[in-house]
């Protein structure tokens, strides 16, 4: 009777040992964050460039826009520290689906625009060469 009692305590033992160590690798661990993508598609406009947000994931207002010029210099600007996006807009604090960076440019000359979320991943480079031959 005693061995009974012994050998299903011994059991019950290793069964919440093995939930422990299960709850611990499986279930306490944080999930990695969910795959998600942002469309984005660059345009010209007369003389504007277009950066439309056509679908994905919403940019928070720390997005970086990055623009290289060929002469080397580059222009670095936080969507909320920037015209480029109207202030209607940026009520929500968010880049979201239809709504369009906005860009004045002069042509003539080659350009680079990147785009950063806040992960520092780059998430749009678009490349526009217009010579004004």
């Amino acid at each position: 009777m005693i061995s009974e009692i012994v050998g299903t305590a011994l059991i019950l033992v290793i069964a919440v040992a093995v939930i422990s160590a299960l709850y611990t690798v499986v279930l306490a661990n944080p999930s990695p964050i969910a795959s998600s993508y942002v469309s984005l598609v660059g345009m010209v406009d007369g003389e504007t460039i277009l950066i439309e947000h056509c679908g994905g994931k919403a940019l928070g207002m720390e997005t970086l826009l990055k623009i290289n010029y060929n002469n080397g210099v580059i222009d670095e600007y936080t969507i909320a520290d920037s015209d480029f996006l109207d202030d209607e807009a940026k009520k929500d604090n968010l880049w979201t689906i239809g709504e369009q960076l906005v860009y004045p440019y002069s042509f003539g000359s080659a350009i680079e625009i990147t785009v950063i979320d806040q992960y520092n991943t780059i998430i749009f480079n678009g490349v526009l060469d217009i010579n004004s031959d």
